[in-house]
């Protein structure tokens, strides 16, 4: 499944929150069999879920910009058909695209992979 949004933000230790202010993120469920993943495989039904997202961040000109394997929290503002909710996990980082300016901030492209779960929870009306 494949979500596209303007709204969430990337946290890391010891660093302020930074905004996304445009990501795409793209679920997979991939079938995988118990005789190829071993008998203590927890998650044989399900299937093992990844997600790799596309993100443009906007950073203060304070702010660093993140490397290529900094791990993070990602919380993803989505829409599930019509319901408005969120998607958030660890993430890492796996690639940072060239940085550029934009009137006094900074803003840069990046790839991000899931370090675990990733849950969606609904908004409540």
């Amino acid at each position: 499944m494949r979500y596209h949004g303007n709204e969430g933000d990337f946290s890391m230790a010891g660093v302020d929150t930074m905004e996304l202010i445009r990501f795409t993120a793209d679920e997979e469920i991939a079938e995988i069999e118990s005789s190829i993943q071993g008998e203590d495989w927890s998650d044989t039904d399900g299937g093992l879920k990844s997600m790799s997202v596309q993100a443009t961040l906007h950073l203060d000109s304070a702010q660093a910009t993140p490397d290529a394997g900094t791990v993070g929290g990602l919380t993803l503002k989505i829409k599930d058909g019509a319901t408005p909710g969120t998607m958030a996990g660890t993430f890492i980082i796996t690639r940072v695209g060239l940085p550029y300016q934009l009137n006094s901030n900074v803003v840069v492209d990046l790839t991000l992979k899931n370090k675990g779960e990733v849950t969606k929870v609904p908004a409540v009306a």
